[in-house]
């Protein structure tokens, strides 16, 4: 019986049954095992891209405690970091600046310093300093994960679709390339 057994495991059929068997597994397992990996990746990514914003807000507050003022600065992370208000490893993709907003009626964009925090699309925060971060090479995907963590689903525009209503906004990202999001952390007049 087992040299039996043994015959069998040499016969041609044996290979390309376990073959079969392999291939079959090789076609499930990432289906299954992936799947369930990207979505985690992805509101891993949401998640630590909101912690560093709450570091960096905390940070320019701070910054405003100790100097009085804010200072037009185009990397002001940089700038926190170098004074020790802010601490950890600065991620690659992110600036954080401060701009000039003056114009009431300036035009809300996905790229400009005008917010419209009330969701109504006009400009709530006229002749105002703006500290806010520009994340770079973000999918549509993240950006509307993004803006639906930190606003909700009303405040958010359809995935591929411009989104100006709220503290994160955005031009339209294309299905398959990565864009610019604009993240409103705080203005003082």
């Amino acid at each position: 019986m087992r040299n039996t057994m043994l015959r069998d495991r040499e016969t041609p059929f044996f290979v390309i049954k376990h073959l079969w068997a392999m291939a079959a597994l090789a076609v499930l397992l990432p289906s299954v095992g992936l799947a369930q990996t990207y979505p985690a990746v992805d509101a891993g990514w949401v998640t630590n891209t909101m912690v560093r914003l709450q570091d960096i807000k905390i940070a320019v507050v701070d910054y405003y405690a100790k100097h009085g003022s804010l200072p037009l600065d185009a990397d002001f992370e940089a700038t926190l970091s170098k004074e020790g208000i802010l601490e950890g490893v600065r991620a690659t993709n992110m600036l954080t600046r401060i701009v000039l907003c003056l114009d009431l009626f300036a035009p809300i964009t996905g790229s400009n310093q005008a917010y419209s925090m009330d969701g109504n699309l006009t400009n709530n925060i006229n002749g105002s300093i703006v500290v806010e971060a520009v994340v770079s090479g973000v999918t549509a995907a993240y950006a509307r994960d993004l803006s639906i963590r930190m606003e909700g689903e009303d405040m958010s525009s359809p995935l591929g679709q411009t989104d100006l209503k709220g503290r994160v906004k955005y031009d339209p990202i294309p299905m398959r390339g990565t864009g610019e999001v604009h993240i409103y952390l705080t203005h003082r007049n």
